[in-house]
């Protein structure tokens, strides 16, 4: 924690006023947080296998869609993919605010600025999808 104590008071020429109060429920990430993030990792990783010809073929490639393709897209549905997403903001927020701030991890944070961003990503592959 000292890093976080030490970037805050290089970063406010007032923080000798209130660093200590600030710094009072701040944590270095433990060992047990670790394993919180191995098995949201593998979560997400898991979620990322049933999506991912979507991003293989449409995505990367924007391949042709036979037959095959497009039934595999068909069943994948807009919230998995919007899940996903969310969950990679919520890690990069997580570990953002344990480097910067000494926050312990909050895995319900939900980052509100993401849904606008999956509509607009969606909408997109869509109008690829129907070929507008």
């Amino acid at each position: 924690m000292e890093k976080v104590k030490e970037r805050k008071i290089k970063d406010f020429d007032n923080a000798n006023k209130w660093i200590d109060d600030y710094m009072s429920d701040k944590q270095d990430i433990k060992q047990s947080d670790y394993f919180k993030f191995l098995r949201y990792i593998v979560e997400t990783i898991k979620m990322w296998k049933k999506v991912k010809v979507v991003r293989n073929k449409i995505y990367a490639h924007q391949d042709v869609l036979n037959d095959k393709v497009r039934y595999e897209i068909e069943n994948v549905g807009y919230s998995q993919i919007e899940e996903i997403i969310q969950r990679l903001f919520t890690l990069e927020h997580i570990l953002l605010e344990a480097f910067y701030n000494g926050s312990a991890p909050d895995f319900n944070f939900r980052n509100t600025a993401t849904k606008v961003r999956v509509q607009k990503e969606i909408s997109s592959l869509l109008s690829r999808l129907s070929g507008t």
